[in-house]
């Protein structure tokens, strides 16, 4: 294992429960606005990015206006209302996104550092085991539930 832990912090429990609890109540203040889409319906629906935005704000400023020619089926407050969700809903995003992109990095270090950790202590108990170290086997067997053994190759007859 390397000699560098990157992360070793503990969360105190009262800071995680503060951080879970706040997290919740966003969570419900913003329920009633926000749907969750089918993976269908994602691949689907298209989407309006950064270069689009100028584009439909131009638009809908357009379609404000009451001498532009406009299909009778678009509903210009309709249009205003989705636009300024969307704003809305950027803005939110772009706090919360950077911490959920922390949190996804700082548990994947973790991860990683605690199964690298056990990957060596394995390997150390294998060959341990083979040495006939007390108890080593029986915790080597237990840990080895994670690599069922393959089934054994069939050699080829010429």
């Amino acid at each position: 294992m390397s000699d560098t832990n990157r992360y070793s912090s503990v969360i105190p429990p009262e800071v995680a429960e503060q951080a879970k609890d706040f997290f919740h109540q966003g969570a419900q203040v913003l329920a009633p606005y926000l749907i969750n889409l089918t993976p269908d319906e994602r691949i689907q629906l298209p989407k309006m990015g950064d270069k689009s935005i100028p584009f439909v704000t131009k638009g809908a400023e357009y379609l404000r206006i009451p001498s532009s020619p406009a299909p009778p089926y678009l509903n210009p407050e309709d249009l205003v209302v989705d636009l300024n969700a969307f704003e809305t809903i950027r803005q939110i995003r772009q706090i919360v996104q950077p911490i959920a992109d922390m949190l996804d990095d700082t548990m994947l270090l973790c991860g990683s550092e605690a199964y690298v950790a056990v990957l060596a202590f394995y390997t150390y108990l294998k060959g341990a085991a083979k040495m006939n170290v007390a108890g080593a086997k029986t915790i080597f067997d237990d840990l080895s539930t994670r690599f069922p053994s393959r089934p054994a190759k069939k050699e080829k007859v010429a």
